[in-house]
């Protein structure tokens, strides 16, 4: 039962690569793009007691959200397509398929990404998961995937990766046997950095211009520790948490590292 779940929900998360593809983020091939109705029967988001306002196309085409959305416009400001963020779940009779979509836009508008993961569950009095599957896809202003990632996870209710403003840069967290890696990859799909990060990752960040970010991670008995990236020279470096304020650590984008008001690392 556990194999017949899995190729099921594996089913309902590969698509294939194609433009016109009936699925996901791909360009539809018409200027006229799909009707509301035929977007919400392709992916759809949860139905909404006040019919949202679109917000305005981004200048020259590409992606824009609403808070249960993500939005594709063409070059002339036509609605391409829409693909439905929330969670969902449906009644299978002896288990249920719960399913959450997650995605962000970079803030000019060029690049996507979206996250699914869909789980099938037996409840119980401890829910037992049967089957289990998540995909990442990283998107082009014309819709198409330019790269994916079916390593990428998060904890409920957090985001598997963060963009730069321009969306040049990105970090995803990947789960693999119950421990974290951190991967800095860009547009392209090129991977940067990777590094271990334990079994938590208590908090992430990277600057607007994606040249540095960091993360601050701890694995079974091990302190928890920030790890500090350099994404343009490949570079990082670790610090142990206890040497700096968590509370009140934050990375400039001129690479130095403040624990309150002090500067604690320059990264340059």
């Amino acid at each position: 039962m556990v194999r017949a779940l899995t190729a099921l929900l594996l089913a309902a998360t590969l698509w294939p690569k194609e433009p016109g593809a009936k699925d996901r983020a791909l360009p539809l091939g018409s200027e006229e793009g799909i009707s509301r109705e035929q977007a919400e029967d392709v992916y759809s988001a949860p139905a909404s007691s006040q019919e949202l306002t679109l917000p305005p196309a981004p200048a020259g085409g590409g992606w824009t959200t609403t808070p249960t959305s993500m939005l594709l416009y063409s070059a002339s400001g036509k609605t391409l397509y829409e693909i439905g963020l929330g969670s969902w779940e449906e009644d299978k009779g002896s288990y249920v398929v719960r399913r959450v979509m997650r995605g962000r836009v970079s803030k000019d508008g060029r690049f996507a990404w979206h996250w699914e993961k869909v789980r099938a569950i037996r409840r119980q009095r401890a829910d037992a998961v049967l089957a289990s599957t998540h995909t990442f896809a990283f998107l082009a202003t014309n819709g198409y995937m330019l790269w994916n990632d079916d390593d990428a996870d998060a904890p409920p209710g957090q985001d598997p990766a963060l963009m730069s403003d321009n969306g040049e840069n990105i970090l995803v967290r990947e789960l693999r046997d119950k421990e974290w890696t951190v991967a800095a990859v860009n547009f392209t799909g090129n991977r940067m950095l990777e590094l271990p990060a334990g079994s938590r990752i208590d908090k992430w960040d990277i600057v607007p211009s994606g040249r540095f970010a960091y993360f601050c991670w701890s694995g079974f008995e091990k302190p928890l520790v920030c790890t500090f990236l350099d994404l343009e020279n490949r570079a990082h470096k670790d610090m142990p948490a206890a040497d700096m304020l968590l509370e009140g650590l934050t990375l400039q984008d001129d690479g130095s590292v403040l624990a309150g008001s002090k500067v604690v690392l320059r990264l340059r």
